[in-house]
């Protein structure tokens, strides 16, 4: 029998919250249950709308805009190695 995949909320709740507000307009937040590093730019119910600055194959920079939960963006660390 395979392993069943973890849901995201159980993948969130693995990891540790980092800050208990969510204003973070601008910052360059690290992601680290995808390893995407984005930039949050617009406040929308419930999260923000952030645009890829390190992605991967199915997320490239640049080349998308992402939606992220309030909960995911409590999670998310200040990227400290200048988007590398």
């Amino acid at each position: 029998m395979e392993p069943v995949a973890k849901s995201i909320n159980e993948q969130l709740a693995e990891l540790p919250i980092i800050r208990r507000y969510v204003d973070v307009k601008g910052l360059v937040l690290h992601f680290p249950r995808t390893g995407l590093v984005m930039v949050p730019v617009e406040r929308v119910r419930g999260g923000w709308n952030c645009v890829v600055v390190v992605g991967n194959k199915t997320y490239p920079r640049g080349g998308y805009d992402l939606f992220v939960s309030d909960e995911e963006i409590r999670r998310a660390p200040v990227d400290v190695r200048g988007g590398a």
